[in-house]
């Protein structure tokens, strides 16, 4: 049938339909096939009574999630299906969707008016567009992003952050901007020739691409083309409207701009080469103990404000509680109640109307919480006033719901799930899990009255017919198969005995095992109907009024997103005030001028890991950096003299600061800052197919072309990777560019020694001026066992130092001792003549 052809790609293995079109005749093949066609990237789970199946194309999930296959006949012939029970669903759309970043499918059953059920698709499950907190990391967003030209929306589905911006620039600025959203999906228009530079540090992060069929090309001269371009998404996706408020604006020049690269130099989210979060900036000055409050903390890191106003106003917050001990200790003990409670996913998920009661009862702790916090405040201070007041809505929930019996009930195990089967029965006479206090209304207490008289009716029944048949272990029980079942212990006399007694009590065997019998009787069996009918009314009036309580929550939604933002904003807040108040920060003052003024500054990093692994303390060093006193400087001095250390700590001081963290130091006097740009060449990354100075010269082209004036820029080592003269040479052009063309705030490591006397007035390495000569020294000396000891007391003083400590340090590491003294009479006939030479070409 030629006009099956278009299914016949999706039927890999078995018959196409094309030769056996009986096949599309099959309601559930018909129903999968149509499918397909729809959602040709979707792995398709299709609800079969207590399974999910997948069949056809989507066969190959049995592999990826390493389960069995099977084949069915249909029409003639087999074709292979796999499928797991409905409870492995969740574990299964991890592994599907987070580690292969594929794209689910989900069929369900529902109530249909013709027939008992039909399927219909419900939820297209997307990297981007994951709902399920269980699926999603809780330290970090998970954004789904739209790119439409120059414009940019990006969203978190499961949060309900949404944010707009558009960008100017080459493709080097969107792939950062892509490395600072981190989105878990991109959506483009079909059309549109966006890709990600295979050599670019996002093509790393392997974000899938999915690119929408219609509305393509309209979008493209559109003002919100992006965000059209994500609705259309969210719907194609089957998200309810509500998914998405109207977009943030995110005005990128507001934010410090930290690309990829500066990210990874400075450590802030991983260690270097991305090895792992122990050890980053982030997971060291981390004292937050909420989920959301984490998540702000990273968005803060990677993205500083560049408002004096707005990074003063979060400083304030910190103050307030690096100097009030005990209000910051009686606000970390009230956040620790909510530690486990996502509140702002939470209240997404009621704003989406896929919330349940556990999360009506999280709401209501969290909501306890915040009034606790209000009562912590008569210590002093006004800071929580902006976290609003809900007793109200808490007195209405606490009145309703039955928290101590939700509180104190232990869940199933998954293997416990397994084990039951679908006929499992069930005690009649145990108490049913009830979620609205017994006496909450009127209606619902005289209901759980007559329930409570009917089970106890039901109890003497029970033991009426223990004494009758003489079996002290007969239970009155419920099945899914059989109704209200009698299910007792088969007697050691005679059958004619108990059947006898049976009819007296009229009722009938219904089947027996190798112990036990089952029967039902009539009084039972009327019985039993009643019971589950008051069942059946309570459950009607307890979906009533917690419809009600979603109602209420509902009306509140606005005002609640705004308290649970503030209350992460405390979270992040109290934890700068313990990292400052745990390693002795300081409040920076921020100007808006270009220099920096840091006294004994330290980098957290370091410091932390000598206090944790050596018991050592670390070096503070100083920097001033003003227009008329080192605004440029060239640092030298030998491997392992701190140079590099002092680079990026200068480079932290400006990101914690402006994210509105207290700073490490003894006195910080900061100008602000609207990029840090780095270049460290400790990681090269080789997979990239590119060599180590041709990755230097990129970066280092990148940096010269985004600098400005309220730039800092920090280069470590700069050509090293060819050859002395071409090394010197290049790195003297790009000092002299930062300095006389950009004048930015600039930081300038390097072995090139040669480099300061061309750059210095009068020979003069100790002279204030705008260029500012700097080094980290060293001295050896001898052990008691006449062994020699380099040593390195990573302090930066004013001046020159031509010794790189390079045949010390091999020295040290055992080169031969020929080999030594080869090096020693080399460098010393070659190091005036060559600096000599190099003085008199720049002259000339």
């Amino acid at each position: 049938d030629p006009g099956l052809e278009k299914f016949d790609c999706f039927v890999t293995v078995g018959v196409p339909p094309s030769k056996n079109p009986a096949l599309y005749d099959r309601k559930i093949a018909k129903f999968v096939l149509d499918c397909n066609i729809k959602y040709p990237d979707a792995l398709l789970l299709t609800c079969v009574g207590s399974f999910y199946e997948a069949s056809f194309k989507s066969i190959e999930l049995a592999s990826l999630l390493n389960i069995k296959k099977a084949t069915y006949p249909m029409s003639g012939y087999k074709y292979p299906f796999s499928g797991f029970p409905n409870f492995a669903l969740p574990r299964h759309l991890r592994t599907l969707v987070n580690d292969h970043g594929r794209t689910v499918a989900i069929a369900e059953q529902v109530p249909s008016v013709t027939d008992s059920f039909e399927r219909q698709l419900v939820r297209i499950i997307t990297p981007g567009t994951i709902l399920d907190e269980n699926m999603i990391d809780s330290d970090s967003h998970n954004f789904l992003l739209a790119i439409v030209g120059d414009q940019l929306a990006w969203l978190d589905v499961s949060t309900g952050a949404y944010y707009k911006a558009s960008f100017e620039g080459d493709q080097g600025k969107l792939t950062d901007y892509i490395c600072r959203i981190a989105p878990k999906e991109i959506i483009i228009p079909k059309r549109s020739g966006f890709k990600i530079p295979s050599k670019s540090k996002a093509a790393k992060l392997s974000i899938p691409i999915t690119k929408l069929e219609t509305l393509g090309d309209a979008l493209e001269g559109q003002r919100n083309g992006a965000e059209a371009l994500m609705s259309q998404y969210l719907k194609h996706n089957f998200l309810p409207a509500q998914v998405t408020k109207e977009a943030t604006n995110f005005n990128f020049s507001s934010h410090l701009n930290l690309d990829a690269e500066t990210i990874d130099d400075l450590e802030v989210l991983t260690t270097q080469n991305g090895k792992s979060k122990a050890g980053c900036l982030i997971s060291t000055i981390s004292r937050t103990i909420t989920k959301p409050g984490k998540r702000l903390l990273r968005d803060r890191i990677t993205a500083p404000s560049t408002v004096l106003p707005e990074i003063e106003s979060r400083l304030d917050l910190v103050e307030d509680l690096v100097y009030k001990k005990f209000l910051r200790e009686d606000l970390q003990d009230l956040l620790r109640l909510i530690s486990e409670v996502d509140y702002i996913r939470l209240l997404q998920r009621l704003n989406l109307k896929t919330g349940n009661v556990e999360d009506l009862i999280s709401l209501n702790k969290v909501l306890k919480t915040i009034a606790l916090i209000h009562l912590s405040s008569n210590r002093g201070s006004e800071i929580f006033s902006a976290l609003g007041n809900y007793n109200d809505l808490v007195e209405k929930i606490s009145e309703a719901l039955n928290q101590s019996y939700l509180a104190n009930e232990e869940q199933p195990s998954v293997s416990e799930i397994e084990l039951a089967g679908e006929d499992e029965a069930k005690e009649s006479f145990a108490l049913p899990r009830w979620d609205v206090c017994s006496n909450y209304s009127k209606e619902i207490s005289n209901f759980h009255k007559a329930l409570g008289s009917a089970l106890e009716l039901g109890h003497k029944m029970q033991e009426n017919y223990r004494f009758c048949l003489n079996s002290k272990d007969l239970k009155l029980i419920c099945t899914s198969k059989f109704g209200a079942v009698v299910s007792f212990k088969k007697p050691k006399g005679k059958k004619e005995e108990w059947k006898k007694i049976l009819v007296e009590l009229n009722g009938h065997r219904l089947f027996e095992n190798n112990s036990r019998i089952f029967a039902a009787t009539k009084e039972w069996t009327n019985l039993n109907i009643k019971i589950e009918e008051i069942k059946g009314q309570i459950l009607q009036s307890e979906k009533k009024i917690i419809a009600g309580l979603f109602e209420e929550v509902d009306k509140l939604h606005g005002d609640l997103r705004k308290s649970f933002e503030y209350l992460s904003e405390l979270d992040v807040s109290q934890s700068f005030a313990t990292f400052a108040a745990e390693t002795n920060c300081i409040r920076p003052s921020l100007k808006l001028e270009n220099s920096t003024v840091i006294i004994n500054g330290r980098h957290p990093i370091s410091e932390q890991a000598l206090t944790l692994n050596t018991s050592g303390t670390f070096q503070p060093n100083s920097v001033v950096m003003k227009e008329d006193d080192g605004l440029c400087q060239i640092i030298t001095g030998p491997n392992n003299g701190g140079k590099s250390t002092f680079l990026r700590q200068v480079a932290v001081a400006h990101l914690l600061a402006q994210a509105g963290s207290f700073v490490p130091s003894e006195n910080a006097e900061l100008g602000l800052v609207t990029q840090i740009l780095t270049r460290f060449g400790s990681h090269d990354d080789m997979t990239m197919g590119k060599g180590t100075f041709w990755i230097e010269m990129e970066e280092t082209a990148k940096i010269l072309k985004r600098a400005n004036r309220n730039s800092l820029v920090v280069i470590d080592e700069l050509g090293r990777g060819t050859g002395n003269e071409d090394g010197l040479s290049i790195a003297y052009g790009v000092f002299r560019y930062l300095a006389d063309h950009v004048k930015c705030r600039t930081l300038f490591a390097t072995h090139l020694h040669q480099l300061v006397p061309l750059l210095a007035k009068d020979n003069n390495f100790t002279k204030v001026d705008k260029v500012g000569f700097f080094y980290a020294g060293s001295s050896q000396m001898i052990d008691s066992q006449g062994k020699n000891l380099l040593l390195f007391p990573h302090k930066i003083f004013r001046g020159l130092n031509t010794n790189s400590c390079g045949i010390e340090v091999a020295t040290i590491a055992g080169l031969p001792s020929n080999v030594i003294g080869l090096a020693k009479n080399l460098k010393q006939s070659l190091g005036s003549h060559y600096l000599n030479i190099l003085t008199k070409k720049v002259d000339n």
